[in-house]
């Protein structure tokens, strides 16, 4: 068995006709991140995953505003996860933007750029939804799972009751992680994490 070595290997390994590739695009407060699924099979298979932490909500807090390096940083990673779906031929990109962007003063205009400059289409979900995708991920893996889900991330913490197979909003709240930065004024810093 080959270990794909690059980006190149995933472009020219395997037959095209063979996938079928659908994406999933986070645009979280600390990160964005892109795993593209091959879908050919009855169950999704993870294909490619990159994150890049941008820090999009870097003084939030203070600001109301995402933070400029964190918008530059973002944008450069969705314009390179465009080029990657468009070469690799993705049939389906869903793009799901986080707290930071839903609560940030300049949210709307951040996300409008993506748009256009990179063609996705970018749906703002609120805090009761993403607590919901997390579930329904647990129960795809996980269908006889009791308790409770938490979905922490950078901007928010997000609570769901599993139980008998379904699943019911608790709680989603501003996460202790960006209130911690805002107290210490610390945040983890932007790079890229594959």
């Amino acid at each position: 068995m080959k270990i794909k070595q690059n980006q190149n290997d995933l472009l020219t390994s395997g037959s095209a006709v063979s996938r079928r590739l659908v994406a999933v695009i986070d645009l979280g407060s600390n990160s964005v991140r892109l795993v593209i699924y091959d879908c050919a099979s009855p169950h999704p298979v993870p294909f490619f995953n990159e994150k890049v932490i941008a820090g999009l909500a870097q003084g939030i807090e203070q600001s109301g505003q995402l933070s400029p390096e964190g918008v530059d940083l973002a944008m450069a990673a969705m314009k390179r996860f465009s080029q990657l779906c468009n070469r690799l031929g993705v049939e389906h990109v869903s793009v799901l933007a986080t707290a930071a962007v839903r609560e940030a003063g300049n949210g709307p205009a951040f996300v409008t750029e993506i748009e256009e400059t990179c063609g996705f289409s970018i749906e703002i979900i609120s805090g009761e939804r993403e607590a919901l995708l997390s579930a329904m991920g647990v129960l795809a893996a996980n269908p006889k799972a009791d308790g409770l889900v938490g979905d922490i991330g950078g901007g928010s913490l997000d609570v769901i009751e599993l139980k008998d197979a379904g699943s019911r909003p608790c709680r989603s709240g501003q996460s202790a992680c960006r209130s911690m930065s805002a107290t210490t004024g610390k945040r983890p810093g932007p790079g890229l994490i594959s």
